[in-house]
């Protein structure tokens, strides 16, 4: 491997006598440069030259700095061919303070690329491609990678040096790098060589490694991936169908990402027989050495989920049912031990056929149980899984879909059922779902909409284009849900009461996923702001021609941010509470405490680009002050960008390709391209110039001269 490094220099070679070694590796660079300088003469040796420069490279004189690049450029011009790697490796590291502005694919890297067509068969061609990853050269990594294919013996078991090309050339066909012109063209070459190993394979009965096949499951993936995006709907459909590499054939491997991907692009093109027929074969999938039990590993919500949805649309939907209802009988009958996880999606499963069967299908003992079937098997679902944060998150959507008549059974008999005669766990987390659903029936989109329903039509007089229906009373009235909201608030505080004074309940609370405390704040709360006449766009915006709470009831609003205070001194922990006061203070304008209850939640450095903007956001403008002082709060946010963005290329992108993990590369690839336009890499940058100027002072360069800056969002 290159023993060049952006921040510790080469090794020089065994051959270098001690006092030139010595004078390097101490970093007394004017005594290196002289000494090489020495040997270059008598020796006639390029390699003590390029010594020479990168010494004085080091040295203050900024003739003596850009000597180097000099050099490069005369060598590029002239075609020279540098024989000795060893002293690209050197003009490499003396450069390395010029990379932000130097072209490296019109340069060092085709320099590289030159060598390495020298010498294709060296050892040394893969520094050579490393050099040029590191530095996201593909123009000049996508050639070094086709030499490198080309060079490998006929029977070698190494398949990487041809999938490393396929997939350079992939990524160079959707690169802004990629010449004028020639992008449909990379883009072709790299779809056609996968599709003749594709082919390659399909032909072939044996598992032959030597060939140039698809063998491996990346090497599969990436094979869907590139004609996903390259090829026609037609061929990616057919391709699906393949008893070799189809996702049928690779979840008989036991690989299921594969099945994923295919339902994800059937979906998408409402291919709903194939869908069908792939999640048939999959959920019917029998447990290795017993003929008798369902196989759990295609037993995903993703799966079921499109399973019923692809039922719901074929032409006949009574047979599809059919199917679907003998699946789900099986795997609710099987004696084998299984994980609560495969039992909630079996659970969601039925309730999602129940919700997409039309009623003229349901069989007449699902009819007969109940009057209102579907509202039965939510109410069986909550029965099941009422102890688990997520049961509010699953069934939300369905209770929204139900009509004025199953609300009213849903609220005033279903979920009283569940609830047990005295106050205990199971009817204290009942009766926090059921605040939790009547806000979120209070708030939903047919409550809000003035769209009056046939069966509850409105009274004489209303007019129909102003009137509102209240999905929880099941009345007609001038405004949304004022009424409403004002229950909830007495609800939720008496709930709270009764919760706090049962000294046994409370005991129990720490042996619950959840306190069911921060969810009756959370109602409690919301309503409270709701009722103040809070809305999205006072909390995502401030109108520059006045406050943002200018028509907000100051006495309610005060009263939420106490209340969820409060709360979140009992429960420090909850993430969502935090979030929510850290918005709320921010709008109050007190912007210390809100960073004061940033900090703690440590906010991990995978998901600072996506939640940075919820306190971040115009913050110089309503607390300058807060970037005074030697580390203003922007850092770790600047700190993360600088950290992930410090090279061109995305992070640890070599071990990928050494890894032989092509799919990890594609979307690291695109990861980064995302994070290099990202708007809050621009807002870490803005706000602290922002705030410097409130004070009357400025940051020294132009924006495009800041190291974040210049090479990363203009360039692109």
């Amino acid at each position: 491997m290159s023993s060049y490094s952006r921040y510790f220099p080469p090794a020089l070679k065994s051959t270098v006598d001690l006092q030139l070694q010595s004078a390097f590796g101490e970093g007394n660079w004017a005594a290196a440069a002289r000494l090489a300088g020495k040997r270059a003469k008598s020796l006639q040796d390029p390699y003590y030259e390029a010594i020479r420069l990168c010494a004085e490279s080091q040295l203050d004189g900024l003739g003596e700095k850009c000597a180097v690049l000099v050099k490069v450029a005369d060598l590029v011009r002239q075609g020279t061919v540098v024989k000795d790697l060893d002293v690209l490796d050197l003009y490499e590291w003396a450069c390395r303070d010029f990379l932000d502005d130097l072209d490296y694919s019109a340069t060092l890297g085709l320099l590289r690329l030159r060598w390495a067509k020298q010498n294709p068969r060296s050892p040394g061609v893969m520094p050579c491609l490393q050099a040029c990853l590191q530095h996201w050269d593909l123009v000049n990594a996508q050639q070094i990678a086709v030499l490198l294919d080309k060079s490998a013996p006929p029977t070698s078991t190494d398949r990487r040096f041809m999938y490393w090309s396929i997939v350079l050339t992939y990524l160079l066909s959707i690169s802004p790098q990629c010449p004028d012109g020639k992008k449909d063209l990379y883009g072709l070459l790299a779809l056609k060589q996968l599709e003749r190993a594709a082919d390659l394979t399909e032909a072939s009965d044996k598992d032959d490694r030597t060939d140039r096949g698809l063998r491996t499951e990346e090497e599969i993936y990436l094979f869907y991936r590139v004609l996903a995006r390259l090829g026609t709907r037609s061929d990616f459909v057919k391709r699906l169908r393949s008893p070799r590499i189809g996702p049928l054939a690779q979840f008989e491997k036991g690989r299921k990402h594969l099945l994923w991907m295919a339902l994800d692009a059937l979906d998408a093109g409402r291919e709903w027989d194939d869908v069908y027929d792939l999640c048939l074969a999959a959920l019917g999938r029998k447990e290795d050495g017993n003929d008798e039990a369902p196989s759990f590993l295609a037993a995903d919500w993703r799966v079921w989920k499109s399973f019923i949805t692809a039922a719901s649309r074929r032409s006949d939907p009574q047979a599809a049912f059919a199917e679907v209802q003998k699946l789900l009988d099986a795997f609710i009958a099987t004696k084998a031990p299984v994980a609560q996880m495969y039992k909630k999606n079996i659970a969601l499963a039925v309730l999602e056929a129940t919700f997409r069967l039309p009623e003229s299908l349901l069989p007449d003992t699902f009819l007969s149980a109940s009057p209102m079937p579907r509202v039965a098997q939510i109410g069986l679902f909550l029965d099941q899984n009422f102890d688990r944060p997520s049961a509010f998150d699953d069934v939300k959507g369905y209770v929204s879909s139900l009509s004025v008549e199953e609300v009213q059974y849903f609220l005033g008999e279903m979920l009283p059922k569940l609830s047990e005669g005295q106050w205990t766990v199971k009817s204290s987390l009942i009766a926090v779902l059921d605040l939790k659903f009547r806000y979120f029936l209070t708030t939903c989109p047919q409550t809000l909409s003035p769209a009056p329903a046939p069966a509850v039509p409105p009274p004489d007089g209303a007019d129909r284009r102003s009137s509102f229906l209240c999905l929880v009373n099941a009345r007609w009235t001038p405004e949304p849900y004022s009424a409403c909201l004002l229950g909830l608030v007495q609800s939720a505080a008496a709930a709270t009461r009764k919760l706090s004074a049962d000294a046994e309940l409370m005991k129990s609370l720490p042996a619950l996923d959840k306190d069911p405390r921060i969810d009756l704040s959370l109602v409690w709360g919301l309503s409270l702001l709701k009722l103040a006449g809070l809305t999205g766009r006072h909390a995502s915006s401030s109108s520059p021609s006045g406050s943002p709470l200018e028509n907000v009831d100051p006495s309610l609003f005060l009263q939420a941010v106490l209340l969820l205070d409060t709360q979140l001194k009992k429960t420090p922990g909850d993430t969502s509470l935090r979030l929510l006061l850290v918005r709320l203070y921010l709008l109050l304008g007190c912007a210390s405490y809100a960073y004061r209850l940033w900090v703690p939640m440590d906010v991990k450095r995978t998901i600072q680009d996506a939640l940075s903007p919820l306190f971040f956001d115009r913050l110089s403008s309503l607390a300058p002050g807060l970037f005074q002082g030697g580390r203003p709060p922007t850092e770790p946010l600047r700190a993360y960008y600088q950290t992930t963005l410090q090279d061109r290329a995305p992070v640890r992108i070599w071990d990928a390709f050494a890894a032989g993990s092509y799919t990890s590369i594609l979307d690291m690839a695109d990861y980064d391209d995302r994070l290099r336009r990202s708007c809050t890499l621009v807002m870490s940058v803005v706000e602290e110039r922002r705030a410097a100027r409130a004070f009357g002072g400025r940051l020294d360069g132009n924006m495009e001269d800041l190291p974040l800056m210049g090479g990363y969002i203009l360039s692109s």
